[in-house]
């Protein structure tokens, strides 16, 4: 896609103004406490007797058996055919995220662990190299050009920011993380907006913003601020959909009307 300069995306007149239209105004903004970040995080409860289906995942070997597995798979296969040549900073912190994995039994004494040892960002320590995982899939596949042609076959130049807002939002859900998610989506978002001629920088804020759609939906934004407040997302979430709500349609107005206000 070349270059996309920052004068045509992020400092154009539509962008700048639907986040000045979004921005609340300082009477209406509610701040944390900073006292909250100098107290030491709670520790977790740990549930005797698990309810739910997740929770009994929660509190089974079956995830964790499951996924060491697989990286056994390749580990063995990287070292096996590459022998020292295989070691590097990658493999090597693969090697300890898949023993750390294997040696915990359960996704809960994982956590716990992953909690105790990086405090506030250890959601985001854990969660980065499956997304990873998630790009290879997706570019080494072939998975990225089927995507493109559903894409080229379902949208138009003028529908396409709107389509790839909505997508970006959806799929945000799953990878919450822009920069791993730009890298799991841009092979065929790129490929797309080329086959159809639509415009690279609306296509970019088209996904920059759906990205940011379902953020308040999504618990992986929260996780510091949830740690720092000693709360739980399920506490918060009914805000959170009010929010999107509103959001939502005020956003997909705009990417409606994106490819006559973008170059």
């Amino acid at each position: 896609m070349g270059i996309v300069p920052v004068t045509t995306t992020v400092f154009t007149p539509f962008n700048l103004g639907l986040a000045a239209l979004l921005h609340p105004r300082p009477e209406d903004t509610v701040e944390a406490d900073p006292a909250l970040l100098a107290e030491a995080a709670e520790e977790t409860a740990v549930k005797a007797r698990p309810v739910t289906f997740a929770e009994r995942l929660y509190y089974s070997p079956v995830v964790n058996l499951a996924v060491a597995a697989v990286a056994i798979v390749w580990l063995v296969y990287n070292f096996g055919t590459r022998g020292f040549g295989g070691i590097n900073i990658n493999s090597v912190n693969f090697l300890f995220l898949t023993l750390g994995i294997l040696l915990h039994w359960t996704p809960a004494s994982f956590l716990k662990s992953a909690a105790e040892a990086s405090s506030y960002i250890w959601g985001v320590v854990i969660q980065f190299p499956f997304y990873a995982g998630m790009f290879g899939i997706i570019r080494d596949s072939g998975l990225a050009k089927v995507i493109a042609d559903w894409f080229t076959a379902i949208a138009t130049p003028a529908t396409y920011p709107v389509i790839i807002y909505w997508y970006s939002g959806i799929l945000n859900y799953f990878v919450p993380s822009g920069g791993s998610k730009w890298a799991i989506e841009a092979p065929y978002v790129v490929e797309a907006a080329k086959n159809l001629g639509a415009s690279m920088p609306a296509a970019v804020i088209s996904y920059g913003w759906g990205d940011m759609a379902t953020d308040v939906i999504q618990p992986f934004w929260a996780i510091p601020l949830l740690g720092v407040a000693k709360t739980e997302f399920r506490n918060i979430v009914g805000y959170g959909l009010i929010f999107f709500a509103v959001f939502a349609i005020i956003t997909t107005v705009a990417f409606l009307l994106a490819p006559v206000l973008l170059p």
